[in-house]
């Protein structure tokens, strides 16, 4: 990246007035789990699990979104999603089928792994063994230009293992697309870095 560029790295949020996903059966939740920390392409041997819409909370009707949700870091996508986040992201992510219902939507699995943390600098806690941070410090030269978005080395063991950059945010947020929020963790040009609230 050049030295006169800002670089501006992202987590995601959900955005609490949309439906979002759950695995239907037990079995469906330990399937997916096995993928969560694994970084290798899946598409080859890949079974869609079984997926159900929470669209209430409590009487409160949620809106159907365009990228859903099941944890923090995860997002599936509608076709209008994906037809939009494919193009720019491509190389960092591959889209797995997911059965919700009678209609199929598409993890976005992250395949593209930098190890561009600067330990000493992130200030962190630890959650059930995992890394929390509150303000986020990263060493820009490890993250090539062309990057959408990437996850953490799994042996780091951070909560929000994804890491998205301002092109891809830019063009979720461009297309209008609805269901996730994105929070600013780390900006080049700051010399302070956003604090990041416990989620």
């Amino acid at each position: 990246m050049e030295d006169s560029a800002t670089m501006r790295l992202y987590k995601l949020d959900s955005a609490e007035e949309f439906a979002w996903v759950e695995s239907a059966t037990d079995e469906d939740s330990d399937y997916f789990r096995q993928i969560y920390g694994d970084a290798s392409r899946r598409a080859d041997d890949w079974v869609a699990p079984h997926f159900i819409l929470r669209t209430t909370l409590g009487r409160q009707n949620l809106r159907i979104p365009d990228l859903h949700s099941r944890v923090t870091s995860d997002m599936f996508l509608n076709d209008r999603a994906r037809a939009v986040i494919e193009p720019v992201a491509r190389e960092d992510v591959e889209f797995l089928p997911v059965c919700l219902g009678d209609e199929v939507i598409w993890f976005m699995h992250v395949v593209r792994v930098i190890d561009a943390i600067d330990l000493e600098h992130t200030e962190r806690d630890r959650s059930w063994g995992s890394i929390d941070p509150r303000r986020w410090a990263f060493r820009e030269e490890a993250i090539p230009a062309e990057v959408a978005v990437f996850r953490l080395p799994p042996n780091q063991r951070f909560i929000r293992p994804y890491i998205y950059t301002e092109g891809l945010v830019n063009t979720i947020l461009d297309a209008g697309l609805t269901g996730r929020e994105f929070q600013l963790i780390w900006d080049s040009d700051l010399d302070t870095q956003p604090f990041v609230p416990p989620f």
